[in-house]
């Protein structure tokens, strides 16, 4: 798996990723690894389609505030 564009929004505290894998058992995975992860709060997987040697897809991470807190000097 990997990724070929990265997006991410502070205010709404997502992370966009579009991606590739060779396999769907790659692409699942990568999708459960993010899902166990106690810093995601929400996945939301899309836009997937087979092409030239694997799979295209997109993925939208939602996490915990705390991913987005800065440490005090």
């Amino acid at each position: 798996v990997y990724y070929t564009q990265l997006g991410l929004n502070t205010q709404n505290q997502q992370v966009t990723l579009a991606g590739f894998a060779k396999s769907v058992k790659d692409l699942a995975e990568q999708v459960k690894i993010f899902d166990d992860d106690p810093g995601v709060v929400q996945l939301n997987f899309g836009n997937s389609s087979i092409g030239e040697g694997g799979w295209k897809f997109n993925l939208v991470l939602t996490l915990t505030p705390e991913m987005f807190k800065t440490a005090s000097p």
